[in-house]
């Protein structure tokens, strides 16, 4: 490998440069109608089209000299088993990390890169509450060649070798299937509405008056309701669209979009457990999505949010064998201990002393709606966390009829926190914290209110695994 200093391509201050005019461009479209409003509101006698062009162009030229100030100050180096950024200009600033703690890697292209035959690398390291990445830079195919690919060679990562072995393609059906079973329940409940809206008006004889009077109206009430809905399905059809995952000894490559090409490798050893999300959709139709732990991945929408499009649950567990044959899905849990009733309830209590009681005194039947709910509560609480303590692995689940189940093997856990109480310790229950290297949202999993036996059985294979 060479060890020279190397900088992004040139072509990366337009690129960089168009994606944020690009922004810029749909919010002040997306607002006119706000700025037009407050410009009436303060009385101001400008020119609100011309005032708007001004501003953009003012805007692009202050992002285009932060992006050529940047490329000019920005170098970097591999040597070694390092990787070292350096931003010099009033300040040195040197950031550097291991090779070998290299996390994920994803390299994308859009149609702007694509036609300069340029690469955006963007590299997650092995850590703790990741949200930006280590190392970005855009770069033309012979950087890519001489520096990069070597790199990850190095790594075990062999981007161009053996493309079709071991290959599984998710077609446009598949696609499609999981942007609908992706819709939120906040769409769902606005779908429902819109339903109940329709209905009524048919029951009532307003909708064709409706439609007679002022069509203009309903139409623009329709898409208000509809168009969120299929702009998120068609927003993720056309992301995910040439899905395609693969694994060899050492890593799974998955790539997929058209007009943004994605291609992320994830070495295995840095999977840190795996995620199953069942929304309400999904449990309706037998569906998982499945993800893996991993710094950086899942903390930000533009990052990889799914191991595969989400699939039933047979489907699942078949390409998890072949794909993460480490990991098993099984839904042999265990509840929450019975006396764990009497933890939670204690601290509803606590809760209902400090709240309710002033309350009586104000409104009777708040009080009474209050105590009910931290009834209801606290069988919430007791049902929410379920756990199953394999010999490999721990596997967490919260929730209900929305679940997310979280499986974490020993060897990845790093520490864990052991949380005991006045009454939890005479009652023989533990509730342990599990913390692994992964994302914001994963590096600290309860495992809820767990019996003293479980509790030992965790620790015993975490010391097996140890030693």
């Amino acid at each position: 490998m060479k060890d020279k200093i190397f900088r992004s391509s040139f072509f990366s201050i337009f690129d960089n440069t168009l994606k944020i005019t690009w922004i810029a461009i749909v919010l002040i479209i997306t607002n006119f109608a706000i700025i037009k409003k407050k410009v009436y509101e303060f009385n101001l006698n400008i020119n609100i089209n011309l005032t708007l062009i001004i501003f953009l162009v003012i805007f692009i030229v202050i992002v285009f000299i932060y992006y050529c100030v940047n490329f000019y100050i920005s170098r970097f180096k591999i040597q070694d088993n390092l990787i070292v950024a350096y931003k010099n200009i009033f300040v040195k600033d040197k950031k550097e990390f291991l090779i070998n703690n290299i996390a994920n890697v994803c390299i994308s292209k859009n149609i702007f890169e694509k036609i300069l035959k340029l690469s955006r690398i963007r590299i997650f390291t092995n850590r703790k509450n990741k949200v930006f990445c280590d190392f970005e830079v855009i770069i033309n195919d012979k950087t890519f060649n001489n520096y990069i690919n070597p790199m990850f060679e190095k790594c075990n990562i062999f981007i161009h070798k053996n493309k079709e072995k071991n290959k599984i393609n998710f077609n446009i059906f598949n696609i499609i299937k999981h942007s609908f079973l992706s819709i939120s329940i906040t769409s769902i409940i606005i779908i429902i509405n819109f339903i109940l809206l329709v209905f009524s008006m048919i029951k009532d004889g307003t909708l064709v008056k409706e439609v007679l009077t002022d069509f203009l109206g309903l139409i623009i009430t329709i898409l208000g309701f509809v168009f969120p809905v299929i702009y998120s399905v068609l927003k993720n059809t056309i992301k995910y669209l040439n899905f395609k995952i693969r694994r060899d000894k050492l890593n799974i490559y998955i790539s997929y979009g058209i007009f943004t090409v994605k291609q992320y490798i994830i070495p295995i050893n840095k999977i840190n457990g795996l995620i199953i999300d069942v929304s309400l959709l999904s449990k309706i139709f037998g569906c998982y999505k499945l993800n893996v732990i991993n710094s950086g991945i899942g903390d930000r929408k533009s990052e990889l949010e799914m191991l595969f499009p989400i699939s039933r649950i047979k489907k699942c567990r078949d390409i998890l064998n072949v794909i993460l044959p480490e990991y098993d899905i099984t839904m042999q849990h265990k509840r929450q201990p019975y006396e764990s009733i009497i933890i939670i309830g204690v601290k509803m209590i606590i809760f209902m002393l400090i709240l309710v009681i002033p309350l009586i005194y104000i409104n009777i039947k708040l009080a009474i709606f209050i105590s009910l709910f931290l009834f209801l509560l606290v069988i919430i609480f007791f049902l929410i966390k379920r756990t199953i303590i394999s010999d490999k692995y721990i596997c967490v689940i919260n929730g209900i009829f929305i679940k997310r189940i979280k499986i974490i093997n020993y060897e990845k856990i790093e520490n864990i926190e052991i949380k005991e109480g006045i009454i939890s310790k005479r009652l023989r229950l533990y509730k342990v914290y599990i913390n692994i290297l992964s994302n914001i949202k994963n590096n600290k999993i309860s495992s809820g209110y767990i019996k003293e036996k479980d509790f030992y059985k965790i620790i015993g294979n975490i010391e097996n695994i140890m030693y």
